[in-house]
């Protein structure tokens, strides 16, 4: 596994804990906190997490970002679903 990958989705509940633990751990205190939501969210690695808040610092991106693509940063604005937008919410929560 590579740091680029994601996590399958998890089924087992402690899996899920463990890597969210560790993705806080990789994050630190950040005022990007709906990128590590969103990491979470999507079963992100840990490392993962940390290249997307080192590029927010470095890129000074919208403190709402949660992930850059192409055309720039996306924020918690731009997800469709609204179940998963306040998913997202709850768990940028401090």
């Amino acid at each position: 596994m590579t740091d680029d990958s994601v996590i399958p989705r998890l089924t087992d509940a402690a899996a899920n804990a463990a890597n969210c633990l560790a993705i806080d751990r990789e994050a630190g205190d950040t005022r990007y906190r709906h990128i590590v939501a969103w990491g979470k969210f999507l079963g992100f690695t840990p490392a993962t997490v940390r290249r997307e808040l080192d590029r927010a610092e470095a890129e000074n991106a919208p403190t709402n970002a949660i992930q850059r693509f192409d055309d720039g940063w996306h924020t918690v604005d731009t997800i469709a679903n609204e179940a998963n937008r306040a998913r997202v919410e709850e768990l940028a929560r401090p």
